[in-house]
This record gives C-alpha cells, sequence and structure tokens, in this order.
C-alpha cells in the first residue's frame, strides 16, 4: 500500500516568521479516489527555538486496513541564527509483514548527514540547507502568512538533496493555495489550501498522478500551550 507524503521544508527563517505558526495537534482524514483509506495525526510543538514534528498515520478502511498500515514520522530541529536546521528524523511503516525505516541525523562535526535508506547507511553534504520531507504544511504555513508568492526549497528524501518549487496565490474564497512546480513533461499536480485565520496552516492537500487522486483533508485541529523553560 503506498500513501503519498509530499511535504517539505525550506531552511531559513526569521525568528519572528517562525513563532507565526503555533503549537498544535491535529486530525487529518486521507482518501484515495474519493474512498476513506487513513487517518493521520499530526502534532507540532515548537519552545525555545526547539521543534519537534509527529505524524502518525493508521489505515482505517480497505486495504490500509486489511493490511495493517502504520507509518510513524518523527522531525526534530532547531532554530539557530535564523535558520530553520533539522537535527533528527525518522521514519518507521509497517504494511503486514513488512517494515520499512528511513531516517538521518545531521553530524555537526563532520558538517553532513549521516543516515540510512532501504537497511543501506549513506551521507549526504549539501551545500543548501535542507530538512524532511513532512515539514512542508508548517513551511508552506510560515510562507504563506509572511506574503509570499512564490516557494524553492530543499529537502532531503532517499540519499538526495533535491530542490522543490511552488507557487502561493490567494483564492476567491479567502484561502491560500499553493501549487507544485514540476519538470516538464508530467502528469503529476500538488495542491494544498491554507488557512489566513488558522495562521496559514493547511487543511487540505490534493495529489494527482495519471488516474490516482490522494487528498488529506483536515478533520479538527486544537492549538497546545507549552511552558518555556526558565
Amino acid at each position: 500500500m503506498k500513501i503519498l507524503f509530499w511535504f517539505i521544508l525550506s531552511s531559513t527563517l526569521s525568528s519572528k516568521g517562525l513563532l507565526e505558526t503555533p503549537s498544535f495537534t491535529a486530525e487529518y482524514q486521507i482518501t484515495r479516489n474519493d474512498k476513506i483509506i487513513a487517518t493521520q495525526k499530526t502534532t507540532f510543538k515548537y519552545s525555545d527555538s526547539n521543534y519537534i514534528l509527529t505524524d502518525q498515520t493508521r489505515g482505517t478502511h480497505g486495504m490500509a486496513s486489511l493490511t495493517g498500515f502504520e507509518r510513524n514520522e518523527t522531525s526534530e530541529g532547531i532554530l539557530l541564527n535564523s535558520t530553520f536546521k533539522v537535527l533528527k528524523h525518522r521514519m518507521q511503516q509497517k504494511v503486514l509483514f513488512s517494515k520499512k525505516s528511513y531516517q538521518f541525523s545531521w553530524q555537526k562535526k563532520d558538517d553532513q548527514y549521516l543516515g540510512s535508506y532501504k537497511k543501506q547507511p549513506f551521507t549526504v553534504k549539501s551545500p543548501h540547507s535542507v530538512i524532511s520531507s513532512h515539514m512542508m504544511p508548517i513551511q508552506l504555513a510560515q510562507l504563506a502568512c509572511q506574503g509570499a508568492t512564490q516557494a524553492s526549497f530543499y529537502v532531503l528524501k532517499n540519499k538526495k538533496a533535491k530542490q522543490y518549487q511552488f507557487t502561493i496565490e490567494r483564492t476567491a474564497n479567502g484561502l491560500l493555495k499553493s501549487s507544485r512546480v514540476y519538470p516538464l513533461p508530467t502528469q503529476k499536480k500538488t495542491e494544498s489550501w491554507l488557512d489566513p485565520q488558522q495562521n496559514c496552516l493547511t487543511i487540505k492537500t490534493r495529489h494527482q498522478d495519471t488516474d490516482e487522486v490522494i487528498e488529506t483533508s483536515l478533520i479538527n485541529i486544537k492549538l497546545l500551550t507549552l511552558a518555556n523553560p526558565t
């Protein structure tokens, strides 16, 4: 069972911009071709320049439920000198008797990322700051609320740091819509809708690839109050 997660994050933010996104927990419903297949619980916590983002996805209907699909993904990082940086990322996925994992961490001494993909170790030394892919909703919230109309950033995916580009525009109903710019030719289309009334947090994403459409829609959201260390 393949569920698409397309979230990525930019590398640089101002301290003011990061604080525009509050700590929160949210629940999303995932559908494939209009049929419910899974739910995702997202928790983002930011305190004293440190952040942690956790996604927990569970199959609830159809083959995703029958095969016991589970996916857990966590990223931890820090805001340092106006740079939003990932320090550690880990993903674990289970379907029936099959398990898959992916992880990487920042090695300050060697100025590179050290990770494991398909049980094979790798290192990445990029001239660009990179982040894990599931941080995309947070970054879009930052850029959209700051008035950005275009975005370009790098994500460490598999064994490479890859650049992604997006456009951001305001819709007639007051939402903000981001669209990924794919290299041509392509049949892929990825869009997300963000609500300015909720700190520009993502309320819906839609990915289309040929005849398959994956949608992730917000069910509910709760803002969290975290105590800063003294």
